[in-house]
């Protein structure tokens, strides 16, 4: 998704034709035709319109709708759709192939376009009074009520469950994916790895010990390449940040370490923000543990990848045992004292 929206390379110039560029302006964006425009930045900018939601909202829907993008999730066994939009927008007879090929359940699929099509009417009334209620077009999700509406006889649990399965028929006959769901690989013992409940050993004979190995390793170098630009980075204000990160470390909360570098709290989560930190280190260091085969079932999907950085995270900002000293806060105690 970033090589799509970061395509600009830093230049402030905008492409406007094989060996042309212009100046990346406002006045250039406005006289630039309809349509997609080079860097992609420049088509969210130019086709932005404040009265319909916040940049970083449109930024997000512009890159989601990217017609390459699609194609390229969509060979990868991923749809940027919720369950229940896409059970809106599938046709009886999409539904109807889809089950007859991939949904796993005791209902016959006439009873199940059935309740699809009952699901049609109930979906556009409910998002109707969603959007009104909040604002948003996105987020809603059937709830008991809905479901016994839906199906009065069966019960409401089973006909979310249902619907939820016939999705994932669809999503598997339109992306041609075998790809296992997130429940489905935990149920095979493929789940991503928890750093702080590791299994004792693996198929392929990786025990504990080297997993957690392999773990510390990468999170160690993610460190070292992460957090010497952090602690570095505070300008004129570097003595208040290393005071800020020093009492961090030895695990001070907010308002006692304001206390002890002369600041607000308020402060302090704008100047620190371990939390976004601990999240780019342990997103690299997913990255790298990837490549090896003991790990290889978390770039199986988004939702695996995402659920390993997750855990690395929290491991880098919690004690594995109670008394022990998390491992961000003992690399910056380190760091701070060799300096």
């Amino acid at each position: 998704m970033a090589s799509y929206a970061l395509d600009d390379e830093g230049k402030l110039t905008l492409r406007t034709g094989p060996s042309t560029e212009e100046p990346f302006t406002a006045a250039q964006l406005a006289a630039m035709p309809q349509g997609l425009i080079s860097p992609f930045s420049a088509e969210i900018l130019r086709s932005y319109n404040p009265a319909l939601c916040g940049l970083p909202h449109w930024a997000r829907l512009k890159i989601q709708a990217h017609n390459g993008l699609k194609a390229y999730f969509k060979q990868h066994g991923l749809l940027l759709i919720s369950d229940w939009a896409l059970l809106r927008h599938s046709s009886g007879k999409r539904v109807r192939e889809a089950c007859e090929r991939h949904l796993r359940s005791t209902s016959s699929v006439e009873a199940v376009r059935e309740l699809h099509a009952r699901y049609l009417p109930l979906y556009d009334q409910a998002l109707k009074e969603h959007k009104a209620r909040t604002g948003k077009a996105a987020g809603w999700q059937p709830t008991l009520a809905d479901a016994r509406e839906l199906d009065s006889e069966r019960d409401p649990f089973d006909t979310i469950a249902l619907l939820k399965s016939i999705a994932t028929a669809i999503r598997q006959y339109l992306t041609g994916s075998t790809t296992q769901s997130l429940d489905q690989a935990a149920e095979a013992g493929r789940d991503p790895v928890d750093p702080r409940s590791l299994p004792q050993s693996d198929s392929d004979g990786v025990d504990r010990a080297e997993l957690q190995g392999l773990i510390d390793a990468a999170l160690q170098r993610a460190m070292d390449q992460h957090m010497p630009q952090v602690l570095s980075a505070g300008g004129k204000n570097i003595d208040l940040l290393r005071c800020l990160w020093a009492g961090w470390a030895v695990g001070l909360t907010n308002r006692p370490l304001a206390e002890r570098c002369g600041t607000t709290p308020g402060t302090i989560s704008k100047a620190m923000r371990p939390t976004e930190h601990a999240t780019a280190i342990a997103t690299t260091a997913a990255i790298e543990l990837k490549r090896h085969e003991a790990f290889a079932s978390c770039g199986a999907s988004v939702e695996a990848a995402e659920r390993l950085v997750g855990a690395l995270r929290n491991h880098l900002l919690e004690p594995e045992r109670e008394g022990d000293i998390a491992p961000l806060r003992h690399w910056v105690q380190a760091h701070l004292s060799q300096a």
